[in-house]
């Protein structure tokens, strides 16, 4: 019964390309299924295929994997909310991730056997002060890692402009009269203000301002797209987590993006980059929580700005029929390729 219901929502996981191999069935095609399927599989989808039906046939294994999959998404997987933490949230962070890994191990022994516990993180917390300290001591982490020097990120060559403009374009220039107006116009200059660009509110003022639109933008090393690029609902993913400025560092907003703006004032050439929003009302229940994964409702949602360097990562939607009927989804956290 339990197989049945896990390979029913399987067809309701409706995946874009820009996040790679679709999903297949856990259920009757795991013996085919690689490293990356694995991976896959515990950061993405095990939250709405499997959690609520392993609490229910086996309760202590669920809480047993699911401190196993903490300590798993904080060592292996990419999140780009570990880099606003402080040092103090960074190194709470780093205990409970190896306190997760003990309580997982110590169940595994005492139920299931020593020969059980194949899986060895046990020093991934020393590695990961080594190369926080080594870090804050401005050494060059990524030189460490990689064997080839050419492999390095380069801060320099992150600035989307140049190296990166064939990946989003150079925009379309527009009209500040006629792309901000009314609503949306103090709806921006109240964005602008709240985000201490002051001097670009003034200029926004005195009409002293170019803006240029984008269907798509770059993050760091992530590429982000709208709903208004043509093939966004066949190969690519727009909708995204974000946190504001002032945020608690565990709080998660959700969004689909709408479209890019790059602003800049004429007589200082001071540049602005942030994304018209359709923000989706968070749902999400105590109960959701301890699945693993959020809830939102996609009725009405709110139009605003938000800077894009309040972007986390990208997410996916999953409508089960249950779920449709009420105009709701769970979200699902796309997969990554580590946090290195």
């Amino acid at each position: 019964m339990f197989e049945k219901k896990m390979s029913s929502r399987a067809k309701y996981l409706v995946l874009t390309s820009d996040m790679g191999r679709p999903y297949t069935d856990i259920v009757r095609y795991k013996g085919t299924w690689v490293m990356e399927n694995w991976l896959h599989w515990a950061e993405t989808f095990c939250p709405v295929i499997a959690h609520d039906v392993l609490k229910e046939s086996c309760p202590q294994a669920f809480d047993a994997w699911m401190h196993l999959r903490r300590a798993f998404l904080h060592y292996l997987c990419s999140h780009e909310w570990y880099d606003h933490l402080d040092a103090r949230q960074k190194e709470k962070a780093r205990v409970e991730a190896k306190v997760s890994m003990r309580t997982c191990a110590e169940f595994v022994e005492s139920k299931l056997g020593i020969q059980f516990c194949t899986i060895f993180l046990g020093n991934c917390y020393l590695l990961e002060c080594a190369l926080n300290d080594a870090a804050a001591a401005g050494r060059d982490v990524h030189e460490m890692i990689y064997r080839d020097p050419s492999q390095a990120l380069n801060s320099e060559n992150l600035d989307d402009v140049k190296l990166y403009q064939h990946l989003v374009g150079s925009g379309k220039q527009v009209e500040v009269t006629e792309a901000f107006v009314g609503v949306k116009l103090d709806l921006l200059r109240r964005f602008l203000r709240g985000r201490g660009q002051e001097v670009m509110d003034s200029a926004l003022e005195l009409g002293k301002v170019s803006v240029h639109v984008f269907l798509r933008a770059k993050v760091d090393l992530e590429v982000f797209h709208s709903v208004e690029y043509l093939r966004t609902r066949s190969r690519c993913s727009h909708h995204v987590c974000y946190q504001l400025k002032g945020d608690d560092a565990s709080t998660r907003r959700y969004g689909r993006e709408l479209r890019y703006y790059k602003m800049q004032e004429t007589w200082a050439q001071g540049t602005f980059r942030f994304c018209e929003m359709g923000c989706f009302r968070e749902i999400t229940t105590e109960e959701d929580k301890a699945l693993g994964y959020g809830t939102v409702s996609k009725a009405s949602p709110d139009t605003m700005f938000v800077a894009l360097e309040d972007f986390r990562r990208k997410v996916i939607l999953f409508e089960p029929p249950d779920c449709k009927a009420r105009d709701e989804a769970r979200v699902l956290q796309c997969w990554t390729k580590g946090r290195i």
